[in-house]
């Protein structure tokens, strides 16, 4: 008998299933403004444009999106009004 209960097979090791980094992503909600900061990372502007970090970091670049650098480093935030923003000059584009 193996540790978990089942029969043990000779030779063959014991595997535990584990979930992915992007399996476990996809089970929170994406965006809750109740309970999350009003600033976003470059992953999560990315995630709710589907778009890569890569797009999101170039659009920062070329100012398409208005970001905030935070410290010394290479952090950067996006308020969610930007996306907000963004979202209302789209609708009044398209009408």
């Amino acid at each position: 008998m193996g540790r978990d209960g089942g029969a043990e097979r000779s030779g063959q090791p014991q595997w535990t299933r584990v979930r992915s980094t992007e399996q476990q992503r996809l089970r929170r909600p994406l965006m809750d403004a109740s309970t999350e900061s009003p600033w976003l990372t470059v992953r999560e502007v990315a995630q709710h444009y589907r778009v890569s970090t890569r797009t999101i970091t170039r659009w920062v670049a070329t100012g398409e999106i208005r970001s905030t650098r935070i410290g010394p480093g290479r952090l950067v935030r996006i308020h969610r009004t930007e996306l907000e923003t963004e979202q209302q000059q789209y609708l009044s584009a398209a009408s």
